[in-house]
């Protein structure tokens, strides 16, 4: 229920800030349309006991992706506030340039899908096309989202747009499954 103007203060007491940007930028890079911040789905909430019970967003069930569009990923309630607030803009665009230049290495992202690939049954013409549709777009999701950046697209939740439930919920829910999960690092 805070303003805009108080909103980081006040949910980053909850909430982990750093692992929260790390997950949006994730779901943004993998283009996880059917994630958390496009989708409000397929998500877990954490109460991290060694972090004092701030909160962590896990991802789960990745079976929808390759968006190509940013602007998708502020549906859920705080991605679409958080980007209303041009530094948490800029804190979302740091970590993505951070985790594309340092940690988002293609290569041996692409090794690995190769490695699987080869243990399986000769691939069909239908299923070599789908592996070259995911290689161009993996080898290229860097570049798309480094020109959205530089383009300065816009990419803010509307203020009337569909919200989700409030971090007093989320951190509620938190608390009830915490204990179910066990602790997941994001890097």
């Amino acid at each position: 229920d805070a303003p805009d103007s108080v909103l980081p203060e006040k949910l980053f007491q909850f909430v982990n800030k750093e692992r929260f940007f790390d997950f949006w930028a994730l779901e943004i890079i993998t283009g996880h349309i059917d994630g958390y911040a496009a989708n409000q789905n397929n998500f877990y909430v954490y109460s991290d006991p060694s972090d004092g019970d701030k909160v962590v967003f896990l991802p789960w069930g990745i079976d929808r992706y390759t968006s190509k569009s940013i602007e998708k990923f502020v549906y859920a309630e705080i991605p679409r506030r958080l980007s209303r607030i041009e530094s948490m803009r800029v804190d979302l665009t740091s970590t993505l340039i951070d985790i594309l230049d340092n940690r988002f290495d293609v290569d041996a992202l692409w090794r690995r899908v190769e490695s699987r690939l080869s243990d399986a049954t000769p691939l069909s013409v239908d299923e070599l096309k789908k592996q070259a549709e995911v290689y161009d777009w993996l080898t290229s999701r860097t570049s798309v989202i480094k020109d959205t950046i530089l383009e300065n697209k816009d990419f803010e939740g509307k203020k009337n747009s569909q919200a989700c439930e409030s971090v007093r919920t989320v951190r509620l829910v938190a608390g009830l499954v915490g204990g179910f999960l066990g602790l997941v690092i994001i890097s």
